[in-house]
């Protein structure tokens, strides 16, 4: 949610005021990264779309074992053809707005059919103008891949703070995986406003030996435009990241300050600089003493560890607007979930 404009100047000429009221404003990165169903700003038609494309890959990286518990590799490059199709798009009414985009498709590889399969990739959003201050914003995000290391990775969705996309995995496997949020936001005057929200997400793996995910966060930020283009924020959320399969669980607590900047109607630019305080309990393996050691007969142990670490956040967007298009340009270093052997862990 972007917050409503302020009211044009007495001495600006009807033309001018026309423009200034179709612009927005700067992305704010502490409520909404996405890019759904928009480009440039404007309205699209509902799009469909389609493709075929002959693959030769790799990278394919299996979970296979002996029966010594080694892995097994996959033995030679996997190639095949992919066929499939989408929609993206979003329609607007008088308080209310709809965004999608799906991707989909069915993968064949001809020497290797442990990784034939489908991928699918839903991303559905809603928002509705309660009131004349207040707006109410829901999103849906949900997906399967048999392929998610790298399936997601280029995606135009895979910027935004999605935990539960798999958009980097160490290992090719089954993964499912859904995401819901919601939001509330009040515009208090035509340069203050809050928002509250949360949102809960799951991810399930098919391999058994890597760790599934259940999480929620909850958030809030209060946002205040210094002029039509400059926004300032102030923002706070609460994490828990519990994994499946495996014991270990993580409480995040993240406060920071964002700047945003319509640099003109073409170009925005979005910032945000902060501290999340990580509070992790999981299992960790121990060195015995020689002596013990020799008496019990093993040399390490497997004991539970507490441990709270402080992880600096920082985000930067720029984006180019186009009559038809949208590119961003986006970096960031923030704590995530994990990828189902290394569970919470700093990306960037």
């Amino acid at each position: 949610m972007q917050n409503s404009l302020l009211a044009p100047q007495p001495s600006q000429s009807a033309d001018s005021q026309q423009s200034d009221d179709q612009y927005q404003g700067p992305t704010i990165l502490s409520r909404d990264k996405g890019l759904i169903g928009e480009r440039g700003g404007k309205l699209l038609d509902f799009r469909l779309f389609g493709e075929i494309t002959g693959v030769y890959d790799s990278g394919l990286v299996p979970i296979l074992t002996n029966s010594n518990g080694n892995a097994v590799p996959l033995g030679g490059a996997a190639y095949g053809y992919t066929l499939g199709g989408g929609l993206i798009g979003s329609k607007t009414w008088r308080h209310d707005k709809l965004k999608i985009e799906y991707n989909g498709n069915y993968q064949n590889y001809v020497n290797h059919s442990l990784f034939n399969g489908s991928n699918q990739f839903l991303n559905l959003e809603y928002s509705r103008q309660l009131t004349r201050h207040v707006t109410l914003n829901l999103k849906e995000t949900a997906g399967t891949s048999i392929l998610a290391n790298g399936y997601y990775s280029y995606l135009p969705l895979t910027n935004t703070d999605l935990f539960a996309v798999p958009a980097n995995e160490l290992f090719d496997n089954r993964t499912n995986f859904l995401q819901s949020r919601v939001d509330l936001t009040w515009q208090k005057t035509a340069r203050l406003s809050f928002s509250v929200g949360g949102e809960g997400y799951l991810v399930r793996r098919n391999i058994f030996a890597l760790a599934g995910l259940n999480g929620y966060t909850l958030r809030g930020d209060v946002s205040y435009r210094l002029t039509r283009r400059q926004t300032v924020t102030a923002s706070y959320s609460h994490s828990y990241y519990d994994f499946q399969r495996q014991f270990g669980n993580s409480t995040l607590n993240t406060g920071a300050i964002g700047y945003s900047v319509g640099l003109n109607r073409s170009w925005d630019f979005s910032s945000q600089v902060g501290v999340t305080f990580v509070n992790s309990l999981g299992l960790q393996q121990v060195a015995l003493d020689p002596a013990i050691a020799a008496i019990v007969g093993v040399s390490e142990v497997t004991t539970t560890f507490a441990r709270t670490v402080r992880v600096p956040v920082l985000e930067a967007r720029v984006i180019r607007r186009f009559s038809q298009a949208q590119l961003s340009f986006d970096a960031s270093s923030r704590v995530v979930p994990g990828d189902g052997v290394f569970l919470t862990s700093r990306k960037n």
